[in-house]
């Protein structure tokens, strides 16, 4: 699972999803690299921020899982950052949750792609509902 969210991200979105804006050299160095090329310390701080965004376990469809996160999650998930900020297109709810902000297609895009990944899933599946 963490390997299959990890290898979706690009270099800098892998360095925002651990340390945010404010990686040093080194953190960046570390993190910015393969799943399979990390080394234990960088390894470790991946599955904590993998169970972190994963939750409490089954979910019948990406949809359904971006709504089980707050901002934060939301962020680091996505790769855009680590601390919550509500101005980022990646701090929105997921279509047909009924909330206010809602994301927008290129976000729900990537959100798709990041959610699919995260689940093993083929498809983002049917929000809300099941499937």
């Amino acid at each position: 699972m963490a390997m299959r969210w990890w290898n979706v991200l690009d270099a800098n979105q892998m360095v925002a999803s651990l340390y945010g804006t404010g990686a040093t050299f080194h953190q960046r160095l570390a993190a910015a690299r393969p799943y399979a090329d990390l080394d234990p310390e960088t390894k470790k701080k991946v599955h904590d921020a993998t169970y972190e965004i994963y939750g409490d376990g089954e979910h019948d469809s990406v949809g359904a899982w971006w709504e089980t996160l707050d901002c934060r999650l939301m962020r680091v998930a996505a790769g855009d950052g680590n601390v919550a900020d509500p101005m980022s297109p990646f701090c929105a709810h997921y279509p047909g949750s009924g909330a206010e902000k809602i994301l927008d297609d290129d976000s729900k895009a990537w959100v798709d792609v990041v959610g699919m990944a995260l689940l093993g899933r083929g498809d983002p599946g049917v929000f809300p509902g099941g499937g």
